[in-house]
């Protein structure tokens, strides 16, 4: 009967451990059995609710950052095969 009665309690702390976990976006069941480790709904809430901020973040779209020889001068950039030959001009 213990046994019966700890594997329930085990089932009922998983369930709401996934359960907070879908409210708040956590989906990677990875993520949910590392970083969801409280015992009680507040807790498991907080956790949740930060490890959804943080996963947020990391995934947020970046703007491309600005390429600081764009537009700098009217001249091209010389090929490689150009600079290679530039080195060896007036040594042969």
């Amino acid at each position: 009967l213990a046994k019966a009665q700890a594997e329930a309690e085990q089932a009922r702390a998983e369930l709401l451990r996934y359960r907070v976990a879908a409210e708040h976006g956590v989906t990677d069941a990875e993520d949910i059995e590392l970083f969801l480790t409280g015992t009680d709904e507040d807790t498991l809430t907080r956790q949740a609710k930060a490890l959804a901020a943080r996963n947020a973040a990391s995934t947020a779209t970046r703007a491309p950052r600005p390429d600081p020889n764009q537009g700098r001068s009217g001249e091209r950039t010389p090929s490689a095969a150009e600079l290679f030959a530039a080195t060896f001009e007036g040594r042969i």
